[in-house]
């Protein structure tokens, strides 16, 4: 039996989403599906007490066969990692969840990896010399093929497990209000912005109607929203503080904008998948990556633009039968059709093609 080290790199002490999509799940899923890989999870170097990073990279090579990991973007560390993997010859899964290549410059993260950017450059190189890619999407993997044509793709799924008990949290309160979700952190800020009008309409049109930000704390400075139509819930970046918090909002109804743009392309579907577990009606953006998964009118909503946006609010705030059927759909959709078990033979043939 071979051994694989999912290995996140964050310096925070919880998990994020992408850290538990990404490693921990797919980890746990091969652990309890393969005959073939005992899978373990680091954040990061786990060094002994005096070791040298390259000490680290060293044991690391002695004890796993392959080391899934996102990309590096530090030049020592990849030299490291890259130089230890070619002396014991095992083997280095690059794992990409966003394309890089094409950040927006309204995002934070541009600043780490704008055009010819230092950091740019080396997690180029990371992916160059991986043994494998793999990407969460086509439109990711199509970015990618451009730099190694070793590649794959395996998407993001959910734990049934997890999924009912987050469902098993959700709060419902008899009230006639209704509660409109937008969850995210500040590199939403073009996608929010481009449907800020729209909210303000909605709010001026019904009295009732308040909206909730589930977030970072940065993004929601920029929405100037009426103080008393606005609910901030401040959150960390934690994968499970959100995921336990967010049935607990009761909420009506969820909203995902995306700007179309080329970093958008490759973003995965994760609102569909979290608004669901924790029994919230979506509507989404109509084109990929919500398009690929939501069935419009049966499993949540999708529209193109701000008029079709207004629509379906209004027909889900006057409509809770509406609201309660799309959830119930969206939370049977995904436990039936995207349990990772069901699919983690998937990443376990991706395994095996580097063997």
């Amino acid at each position: 039996m071979k051994k694989v080290l999912f290995m996140y790199l964050n310096a925070r002490d919880h998990l994020l989403g992408v850290d538990y999509y990404r490693c921990v799940l797919p980890a746990n899923a091969l652990n309890r599906n393969s005959r073939r890989y005992k899978c373990y999870t680091s954040n990061g170097l786990i060094g002994k007490e005096g070791e040298q990073p390259e000490e680290v990279w060293t044991r690391m090579f002695n004890t796993y066969d392959i080391i899934f990991t996102k990309h590096i973007d530090t030049d020592r560390s990849l030299a490291q990692m890259m130089g230890a993997r070619r002396f014991f010859k095992k083997s280095v899964v690059v794992d990409m969840d966003d394309d890089i290549l094409h950040v927006d410059k309204t995002s934070p993260i541009y600043r780490t990896y704008f055009p010819k950017s230092a950091k740019l450059h080396v997690a180029k190189k990371s992916i160059e010399w991986a043994d494998k890619v793999v990407c969460e999407n086509e439109a990711l993997k199509g970015e990618m093929y451009k730099l190694n044509k070793n590649i794959d793709v395996f998407r993001n799924y959910v734990n049934k497990d997890f999924a009912e008990d987050v469902h098993d949290n959700i709060v419902r309160e008899d009230s006639k209000d209704i509660r409109i979700l937008f969850s995210g952190g500040i590199n939403h800020q073009q996608d929010v912005g481009g449907v800020l009008l729209t909210i303000k309409q909605i709010l001026d049109k019904y009295k009732n109607v308040k909206f909730v930000f589930f977030g970072e704390k940065h993004l929601y400075d920029f929405w100037e929203l009426p103080d008393d139509r606005m609910e901030i819930v401040k959150v960390e970046p934690w994968f499970f503080d959100y995921a336990y918090r967010l049935p607990l909002l009761n909420i009506d109804i969820g909203i995902a904008p995306l700007a179309r743009t080329q970093f958008n392309r490759s973003k995965s579907p994760i609102k569909y998948f979290e608004y669901s577990m924790a029994g919230i009606p979506l509507i989404a953006q109509g084109y990929p990556p919500y398009s690929d998964v939501v069935k419009n009118g049966e499993t949540g909503l999708l529209f193109q633009d701000n008029s079709e946006l207004k629509e379906h609010l209004e027909n889900l705030i006057n409509n809770k039968k509406e609201r309660i059927r799309l959830r119930e759909n969206a939370y049977a959709d995904v436990l039936e059709n995207y349990d990772i078990d069901k699919h983690i033979n998937k990443l376990e043939a991706i395994l095996d093609d580097i063997s």
